[in-house]
């Protein structure tokens, strides 16, 4: 299982704990992205409570403060690698600011940010690392913490460091098979040789389809290339744009396809209805 930890008032709905959560249940691995509380210590224990009731490899990303919760939960018998995005290393200070009414970025309320809270988060600073569990990747444009604290904290560990980008890390789906890679997880990808839980061959299936009633057989093919159309978008997001551009086209053609057949459906549509009225209606058989 994989669990997104989010930042300081982020939730579980947040653009990259979305991104993430498409990709990786698009290679069949159990997700999770948790909108956790902003108390230090109910944080915490629901992310405990929630690897010790999984009983099986957990694996933790975390970002900005997340980063920080994940370098304690890394000692957990569960966890088995963790890679930290931005990570915060003192959270303690840099959140000092934060103090008083803090954002909470999901819906624009706010919550008590408060000093018991900063000494809540003493209790969680870890200094000996399993630099092999460790995955670090930065961006040094991050405008909210210094790169090189986190550089420098997990010294020894796999680490990634790229110019520019921002605290939000800019562009991380280009990294998800890195980060899958080192995880050691999803070593099999969504496409198979058949459909899945289809009892007979491709040939077949194509026979079938073909038999469809023409309107019927259109929508199927738009909603197929809707799916080319999704997957052109997400391997554009993670720079695979030669591969992109071929299911766009195929895409294309298969829209232009269901055109064809629906114009085909309205040849056929009045003798057809009519031939099912005096026949018995087997539409929808």
């Amino acid at each position: 299982m994989i669990i997104y930890i989010h930042g300081f008032g982020g939730s579980g709905e947040g653009s990259k704990a979305k991104a993430f959560r498409d990709y990786f249940n698009s290679i069949g691995e159990t997700f999770l992205a948790p909108s956790l509380s902003f108390v230090p210590e109910l944080a915490i224990k629901t992310l405990e409570e929630l690897i010790d009731s999984y009983k099986g490899e957990v694996y933790l990303i975390g970002s900005s403060l997340g980063g920080y919760y994940t370098s304690y939960l890394a000692q957990h018998r569960y966890v088995k690698k963790v890679v930290l995005l931005n990570p915060s290393v003192n959270p303690t200070a840099t959140l000092s600011s934060a103090v008083g009414d803090a954002p909470n970025f999901y819906d624009n309320s706010s919550f008590k940010w408060e000093t018991k809270h900063l000494d809540m988060l003493k209790s969680y600073e870890v200094h000996d690392l399993e630099r092999d569990k460790f995955m670090l990747l930065v961006q040094k444009g991050d405008e909210l913490l210094d790169y090189k604290e986190a550089v420098e904290k997990y010294d020894g560990c796999k680490m990634l460091v790229e110019e520019g980008g921002s605290h939000g890390f800019d562009e991380i789906e280009k990294h998800f098979e890195s980060i899958r890679k080192f995880f050691s997880v999803g070593n099999y990808f969504k496409h198979t040789m058949k459909p899945k839980d289809v009892g007979f061959s491709n040939k077949e299936l194509a026979i079938r389809i073909g038999d469809l009633y023409y309107d019927a057989l259109g929508d199927l093919l738009t909603d197929l290339a809707n799916k080319l159309n999704e997957d052109a978008k997400a391997d554009e997001k993670r720079g695979r744009k030669r591969l992109a551009d071929n299911l766009q086209h195929a895409a294309t053609s298969i829209n232009n396809a269901s055109m064809y057949i629906e114009r085909a459906w309205g040849n056929c549509e009045v003798h057809t209805l009519e031939w099912l009225d005096k026949n018995g209606n087997n539409r929808d058989k």
